[in-house]
């Protein structure tokens, strides 16, 4: 887009929109890691990030013209653009007020009325600029982001979703999809669509998946906040993100299986989805039992086809997502797209369209915006801004850090030593990819691993020193779900230690969160 005016016979001033740092942005955008949770909180480049911001440039200057006037008609003609120029600036500063005016409306309309407006005044400013956008600018703390009272009808969870809701909010979910890993990114790719829609994002639960736990074992509901800081991205996005725990009653925290008994009083609710499972993967709706858990009677219609990216079929575009939660988007889609019907809910058999109110997506893991699964390259809007805010709460950290400790023979009062995490799958592919295959021709043999190791060993030696100590790691731990011990001999035979959970207690020593122990020795590495 050219941002140039062009030269016209009146200095208009004009609003434009510009990436005031984006040669900063480049240089300064934190680099993809290996793990989305690596390193300690970093405020200053938390502020350093790209902002996007209004402003009112200089008019541009004009070219000198050979045109002759009197000093009368000079100066009425000075006068007359002097006089256009403030006429217009103030229609514009009038209409940045009624804006901001509007979007404050909201709370001054919600339940605290009057008393909200002085507290909680920036806020909807601050989502707003976060869409386009922008990291915190400086200056004052946002304050309110933890006020459930602003975002939801009740401050506490209800019995229903619909009836803690607020009207002048519009919010969007997911579920989880397959390992943590893609529970990890699908969430993060809520968020970030929460952003540019303007919405609250209602978290689900980390829930670890059947096939890699046991499908005959209770799952550990844990929320979201309990794993990761909250408080801190809620600050650096500037932003309200809830949790379904903060939204609607249910056995949170606890083991649960899909016999469990719901929550006494908890209602069973409709509830209208959109699958992209249906069409980006050309499969059935992607459910998950946090239908189940949150008591919600799903109906899922499927995406149009026009969100897919046209280079990589198989993900959908996080724009092409985001229009079909404005009415315009869904109007579209129901108009142009005879595939895009209603499905049925499990339960009622009723057709429900998707819900405007809470948008809901079956799975926002294969979400993209410019190349398939870009997650692990700095183009991705999910990692680059909302990954890069994630820490880890302390506490969590500090369970890592006491069993990759014993597996090294650290003492306790000891500083965990730089290692490399070697996660291997191989237990839940028994069932699937590698039941009508060899074990040599599906798994691969652990001296590839041993030689890919080695090829970190040597990267790292050459980026820090070989006699540094992050450039001679030799310390190895290696996480895996194979059950065979005589495949773990061999693991040791290499030199290699791993994390033993039958010896080590972890059940007994950290309870649900043993679900989680590999996950977080692999992002510690």
């Amino acid at each position: 887009m050219d941002n140039h005016k062009p030269d016209t016979d009146d200095d208009d001033s004009y609003i434009q929109l510009a990436n005031t740092r984006s040669t900063h942005f480049q240089q300064h955008t934190p680099p993809r890691s290996s793990s989305s949770f690596e390193g300690p909180p970093n405020e200053e480049e938390d502020a350093e990030l790209s902002q996007l911001i209004l402003y009112t440039p200089a008019p541009p200057p004009h070219h000198h013209r050979h045109h002759h006037h009197s000093s009368s008609e000079s100066s009425r003609r000075r006068f007359s653009n002097s006089k256009r120029r403030k006429i217009q600036l103030l229609v514009i500063y009038l209409g940045l007020a009624l804006s901001t005016g509007l979007l404050l409306g909201a709370v001054v309309g919600s339940k605290k009325g009057g008393e909200l407006v002085g507290k909680y005044k920036d806020l909807a400013v601050g989502q707003w600029k976060q869409v386009l956008g922008a990291s915190p600018a400086g200056g004052d703390e946002v304050d309110g982001y933890e006020d459930l009272e602003v975002y939801l009808k009740s401050g506490n969870a209800t019995n229903g979703f619909r009836e803690n809701l607020r009207e002048e909010w519009a919010y969007v979910t997911t579920w989880n999809s397959a390992g943590m890993t893609n529970v990890f990114e699908g969430y993060c790719n809520l968020i970030y669509l929460a952003l540019i829609t303007q919405r609250i994002p209602i978290i689900p639960p980390l829930v670890p998946s059947p096939s890699h736990l046991g499908f005959d074992k209770p799952l550990p509901m844990i929320n979201f906040g309990e794993a990761f800081d909250l408080p801190r991205l809620r600050s650096a996005l500037r932003s309200p993100i809830l949790e379904w725990s903060d939204v609607k009653r249910a056995h949170y925290g606890q083991p649960w299986a899909t016999n469990t008994p719901p929550v006494d009083g908890v209602e069973e609710e409709e509830l209208g989805c959109w699958s992209t499972n249906q069409v980006i993967r050309g499969r059935w709706p992607h459910r998950t039992s946090l239908e189940t858990f949150l008591k919600l009677d799903v109906a899922y219609t499927p995406v149009p086809l026009s969100v897919a990216l046209p280079r990589f079929p198989d993900q959908s575009t996080f724009w092409g997502l985001a229009y079909l939660t404005f009415e315009e988007g869904r109007s579209t889609a129901f108009t142009h797209d005879k595939d895009v019907v209603p499905g049925q809910t499990l339960h009622s058999k009723q057709n429900v369209e998707p819900d405007a109110h809470l948008a809901c997506f079956d799975d926002l893991y294969f979400v993209s915006a410019v190349d398939g699964f870009e997650w692990e390259r700095d183009v991705s809007p999910g990692w680059r801004f909302v990954g890069v805010h994630v820490r880890w709460n302390k506490w969590v950290e500090d369970v890592a850090a006491e069993m990759v400790k014993r597996a090294l023979g650290v003492p306790e009062s000891g500083e965990v030593p730089p290692f490399i995490a070697v996660h291997i799958r191989r237990d839940d592919f028994d069932s699937t990819w590698c039941r009508s295959h060899p074990e040599g021709e599906c798994y691969p043999p652990l001296p590839v691993f041993r030689n890919r190791v080695r090829q970190v060993q040597e990267a790292l030696a050459e980026k820090f020193g070989a006699v540094t100590q992050l450039g001679n790691v030799h310390d190895v731990i290696v996480t895996s779900d194979e059950k065979n011990a005589t495949w773990w001999e061999e693991v040791s035979k290499m030199g290699w230690v791993y994390i033993d959970h039958e010896e080590e207690r972890t059940v007994e020593r950290y309870g649900k969160w043993s679900a989680f122990s590999d996950f977080l020795v692999d992002v510690m590495g």
